[in-house]
C-alpha cells in the first residue's frame, strides 16, 4: 500500500490493515509499531489528509472504506449534478446542504451517508468541481481551487455593507444562502469591523 518510509506510506499502511477510518490520534499511536523513529503528530495528520479522504471530523480512511456501493455513489453523483445544474450556476454549495437536498429526495441510504461521503462521492463527477472546504460549484463557472471559494466572513460583510443595516444570523444564513454554500454549522464570528450588537 505504500513505498519507502515516509510518513504517507506509513499512514497508507495503517488505514489499508485497519480496514475502517481512523481518527488521526489513532493513526498516531499506531504509527509507533511501524517506525524506530516517532512521526510528529502534525506530520502525520498531513499525510492523512494527504492519502486519506475524510470520513468525519479529524477522521481519515481509504475510498475503499466508503459503505455505500458504486451504484449508490454514482446514484448521489447524477442527483447532485442535476440539482447543482438546475439552479444558478454561479452557486457554490456546501456538501452539508447537498445532504438536505438529497434526504428531500428520499436518498438517505438507511442512514450510510453523511456529508464527509457524499464528499467522497462527487470526487468522481465530471461536471462538478472542488473548491476546499467541502464546497462544490458547476465546473465552467467555478475553478478547482480554494481561491474560487466564496469567503464566508467576506460574503457576510458584503452582505451587510450592501443591506446598510444590522442583521440576525437567521436571516444573513437565508441572504447567504441564495450564493454561497453554507455549513449547517453556520457561524459568524466578530473580529476586525464585523461585531456583533445584540
Amino acid at each position: 500500500s505504500g513505498y519507502g518510509r515516509t510518513a504517507e506510506a506509513v499512514v497508507s499502511a495503517i488505514l489499508e490493515e485497519a480496514g475502517m477510518p481512523l481518527h488521526y490520534s489513532e493513526i498516531e499511536r499506531r504509527a509507533s509499531r511501524y517506525e524506530d523513529r516517532k512521526f510528529e503528530a502534525r506530520r502525520l495528520h498531513h499525510a492523512a489528509a494527504s492519502v486519506g479522504m475524510l470520513y468525519a471530523r479529524g477522521t481519515y480512511g481509504l475510498f475503499s472504506h466508503c459503505p455505500l456501493s458504486k451504484d449508490e455513489i454514482d446514484l448521489i453523483v447524477s442527483e447532485v449534478e442535476d440539482i447543482v445544474s438546475s439552479g444558478d450556476a454561479t452557486r457554490q454549495w456546501h456538501t452539508s446542504e447537498l445532504m438536505d437536498e438529497l434526504l428531500d429526495r428520499g436518498l438517505d441510504f438507511d442512514g450510510r451517508s453523511s456529508k464527509y461521503i457524499i464528499n467522497i462521492a462527487l470526487q468522481n463527477s465530471e461536471s462538478l468541481v472542488y473548491m476546499k472546504r467541502m464546497v462544490w460549484g458547476l465546473r465552467g463557472s467555478w475553478s478547482g481551487s480554494a481561491a474560487s471559494r466564496l469567503d464566508l466572513r467576506q460574503a457576510v460583510m458584503a452582505l451587510l455593507e450592501s443591506e446598510g443595516a444590522p442583521m440576525s444570523t437567521s436571516e444573513i444564513r437565508e441572504k447567504l444562502f441564495s450564493g454561497r454554500g453554507v455549513n449547517s454549522h453556520f457561524q459568524i464570528h466578530a473580529a476586525g469591523n464585523l461585531i456583533r450588537i445584540g
